[in-house]
């Protein structure tokens, strides 16, 4: 049986909530590398994500999983 681990992107919403700004990033990050199906969801529709819009690398997320760049 594989030990492989999948991070789940609701990790990163749980470090957002918790106002961890760099394990959200890593979550987010980590979650982009595993290819994880479940990424583009939380970018839409979480609003504790919402806090990390004026975030670079939020921007660089959102266009590295192919979404549309956020309006100002």
């Amino acid at each position: 049986m594989s030990k492989t681990i999948y991070v789940a992107p609701y990790i990163a919403v749980i470090h957002a909530a918790l106002g961890d700004k760099d394990a959200t990033f890593a979550a987010l990050e980590q979650a982009l590398k595993e290819r994880s199906y479940l990424l583009a969801e939380p970018f839409n529709i979480d609003e504790r994500l919402a806090r990390l819009k004026s975030d670079p690398p939020f921007e660089d997320l959102r266009q590295n999983i192919g979404l549309p760049k956020l309006k100002n």
